[in-house]
Formats: structure tokens, sequence, C-alpha cells
């Protein structure tokens, strides 16, 4: 189970790309930590990568989580 939903994650995504927020200054906003947005980050560039542009959420949300798994295990 995610602890912050695809709302949040995007909009965090959305304020560093699009505005150029810092990664810390959206950890100390939203009390996430860093490594979280920054996992987030990577694997939306990754996703934009493969995807030739901005990805789907969707897509974006299914590959995140099934990585996110990958890497519990």
């Amino acid at each position: 189970m995610n602890r912050y939903n695809k709302d949040i994650r995007m909009q965090i995504i959305k304020l560093h790309l699009e505005e150029g927020r810092t990664v810390k200054s959206l950890s100390q906003e939203y009390h996430i930590c860093k490594a979280s947005i920054q996992n987030w980050l990577k694997a939306y560039h990754e996703e934009c990568q493969e995807n030739g542009g901005y990805a789907q959420w969707n897509t974006f949300t299914i590959n995140l989580n099934e990585k996110m798994r990958i890497s519990i295990i």
C-alpha cells in the first residue's frame, strides 16, 4: 500500500518540474522524506524517457508501484 496517493505525488512532481521547487523545500513543506520525492522524480523521468514525452499518470503509477515492489523484495 502506498503511503502517499497519486494526486499528492503528481502535485509534488509538478511543483518541482514546472515551478522549480527544490526537493528540500517540498520535503519540508509536505513532511515527506527527500528520498521518497527523489524516487518519484527518478521514476517519472525514466517513464517520460521510455514514452518519448510526458507519461500518463496511470502508466506512471503502475510502473512506480512495480519498481517499489521489486525494490522491497
